[in-house]
Parts: C-alpha cells; structure tokens; sequence
C-alpha cells in the first residue's frame, strides 16, 4: 500500500490543474530551493492544464475595457501556501485573472486622488459622484483627509454614521483575452537584518545598511508582460452611475498607478497597447492636426483682421457720407435760380447721389425754382420727363405743371 503523503506526491507531480498545484499539493521545506522548485511544479501544471475561456466570462450588458498589460503582473502575492508566491488562479480554468474587488479598490483610489487635489469649490460635487458610483463608505476612512468624514460634514442629513448604500457601478474581474505566461521572478533582498530591524545589528553597524550580509534569492510568481487585459464595468443604477467616469477613472488608475503588488517597482501598469509604430504615426498625426488648427487659427485671425479694417473703412466712408450729405442738405437748392436746366439736373443728381431724399416741402421749392428760372424753357425740359418722375416721385404730374407754366406742350 503507497502512504498517502507519497500517493500525494504521485497526484501533485500528475496534476494539469495549476490552482490546484499551487494552492494544495505544495511541499514546504525550510530553503529557497524547495520554494523554486514548487514554483516550477506550478508552471509546469500551467503550461499543460490552462485553458483561457474569456469568452465565458464577458458580460452581455458589460462596458469593456481593454488594455495591455505594460509591466509583469502579480496579483494575491501573500495568498496562498508559499509565502509571498501566491497568485491569483482561477480554480477550474487556471488562467490567472485580477479580481473585480482590486480594479474596484485601484479605480476608488485613484478618484480619491483626484478628489484631494481638487480645488474647494469642486470638492463636494466629486466626492458625491465617487460615493455613489463606488458606494458609501467610500473605504478611504484611513487616508487623510478622509472622504467620509468630508460627506458626513458637508451633508450631515445624507450621510450619517449609519449611512450604508451600495455603488451604481460594478467592477467585474480583469480576464486576459489570450492564455498569458507564467513566469518564475526573483528579489534578492540584500539586508535582510536592517530591514528586520536587528537590534544587534543596528547598534554594531550605528544604524547602517551596510553590504556585508548574504543575498539570499527570493522567487516568486510572475504574469508576464506583453498580454491584453479585458475590464469589465456593469451599470446598476442608470439614473445615478456615470459609466464614463469610471471608465476614464480605471484607466487612468491602472495607466499612472498600476494593480497588484510592486507597482513602485514598475510590476502592474497597463496602458493602451498600441504599438511603437502606431504611437508614431499617432505622433505624426497630431502634429499635422496642430500644424492645421494653426494655420486654420492664423486664416481666422486674418479673415478677422480684413474684416474689421472693411468694417472702420466703411464707417469711415458712411461717415464721410453723412457728412457730405448733411453739408448738401445745408445748403439746400441754393444757386439753383440763375442757372440753365443742364447745370441744373447735375445738381439734382449730386443731392440724390449724396443720399437726400426730397421732403414734400422741398419738392414744392424746387417745383417753385424751374418754373420761375428764366434760363430754363420749355423746350430746354421736354425731354426730361422720366428725369422729373425720379426727381419728385410721382408719374409726371409735376412736369405737366412746369410744362404748362412754361408755356410748352404736356
């Protein structure tokens, strides 16, 4: 009969299931190279048993978003078996995933950044949007200043210390659309005593971190870099949830913070995955769209220069115009009643060119000042009845008179 901790041993060398690896059949020991080994054992069961089924897990009613993962990925490190080697697997599948609780946590934390460097009057707006999309307690009770201490002071009514609702929007699992690899990283902590705080050590060294203790390798799981992630938002409340928002807030978060463990060491941070070709003909491109808005921008400047130069040019004119039109209007039909009908008509038509428009009262005087020239005869106006038509605005009446006071043919 095999003992049950070498039929174990059989099971875990035979398992295809890496969650099951990982999380049950591991053999601790008190060395690094038991933690390798069992790490390697982890990759290997991924390599024959991970099946991606994404497509299993993608919410018909969900707002996708996709973005490549830029940095090695680890997520649950300090879960699981070995010590800070854990990952997160799914338990059937065996592809790792981000759990929909850690985008949830990253995007919050992220609009809780933004809402600590917004100016005072957009304060209360913002941290009103981030509780109902997130949910109330917001969860950032242990970071000053603290939102939920912000929203109970500014709306006391609405936000009490039994206030509890859940969030408009629903943060799904991050999925990888293709099967990722897994990879077996390293840290070589290099003072181990000094950051353990050593008692001993720190008084023989006066406190310092000197290079005189061993590096001892640490291995770790890994999700390598270079695999496109699928993030998953679901609006539950239509009337409250701004979907917009939390999609630009998650990918700002994962873009400028990152997910998971290290991210201050560069592990975790997703951006849009576009190639460095496609960055460059976007480069290109934006460059030709501001060289177009600027010389769109200089053609509308000088579009608004001639048009105000047209503009004083013609209120100059006008101007000048009405001047001339009222030194004309002064002045009347003076030096109208010695001269012929030839010198006569080139002084009607200056005062119409001016602008004048005859009132009745000038229409009589001038009706007045043909009859009574001398200089002026019948014959001289006869031919001049259209001429008289636009002078005085009637169908000839006028002339008929002249006419006949002059003694001539109607």
């Amino acid at each position: 009969m095999i003992p049950n901790y070498l039929r174990d041993i059989q099971v875990r060398e035979k398992t295809d299931s890496p969650s099951l690896r990982l999380e049950k059949y591991v053999i601790l020991g008190d060395t690094k190279e038991y933690k390798s080994r069992e790490i390697n054992g982890v990759i290997d069961a991924y390599k024959k048993g991970a099946r991606n089924c994404n497509l299993l897990f993608i919410h018909p009613a969900a707002e996708n978003v996709r973005l490549m993962l830029r940095g090695r990925l680890i997520i649950n490190q300090a879960g699981g078996v070995l010590e800070n080697s854990g990952l997160c697997l799914h338990r059937n599948l065996g592809i790792p995933y981000i759990p929909g609780s850690a985008v949830k946590g990253v995007t919050r934390h992220y609009a809780w950044e933004k809402w600590n460097e917004a100016p005072e009057e957009e304060k209360l707006a913002l941290a009103e949007k981030i509780a109902k999309n997130f949910g109330f307690p917001t969860g950032d009770s242990k970071r000053e200043p603290k939102l939920d201490d912000y929203l109970r002071e500014q709306k006391p009514e609405e936000y009490t210390q039994e206030t509890i609702f859940s969030g408009a929007v629903s943060f799904l699992g991050g999925i990888p659309e293709t099967t990722p690899r897994l990879v077996k990283d390293i840290v070589t902590p290099h003072h181990l005593k000094y950051y353990a705080e050593d008692a001993d050590y720190l008084e023989h060294y006066n406190g310092l971190a000197l290079d005189n203790e061993i590096p001892i390798p640490n291995p770790f799981l890994a999700i390598e870099s270079g695999v496109r992630f699928v993030f998953q938002l679901l609006l539950l409340k239509p009337t409250e949830g701004d979907l917009a928002w939390c999609k630009d807030m998650l990918v700002h978060a994962l873009r400028y913070n990152g997910i998971g463990s290290k991210t201050s060491a560069g592990y975790g941070w997703f951006d849009d995955g576009k190639t460095k070709a496609e960055i460059e003909k976007e480069g290109l491109e934006a460059k030709k769209q501001e060289r177009e808005e600027a010389a769109k921008k200089r053609d509308e400047e000088e579009t608004r220069i001639q048009r105000e130069i047209a503009e004083r040019i013609r209120l100059q004119n006008e101007e000048e115009a009405n001047a001339k039109k009222e030194k004309l209007s002064s002045k009347g039909f003076e030096g109208f009643e010695d001269i012929g009908w030839s010198s006569m008509q080139k002084k009607i038509e200056k005062l119409l060119k001016a602008g004048i428009v005859f009132s009745e009262e000038q229409k009589s005087e001038l009706e007045q000042i043909i009859s009574d020239n001398s200089k002026i005869q019948a014959k001289d106006i006869e031919k001049s009845r259209n001429s008289f038509k636009r002078y005085f605005g009637d169908e000839g009446e006028t002339f008929d008179r002249i006419m006949a006071r002059k003694g001539g043919q109607a």
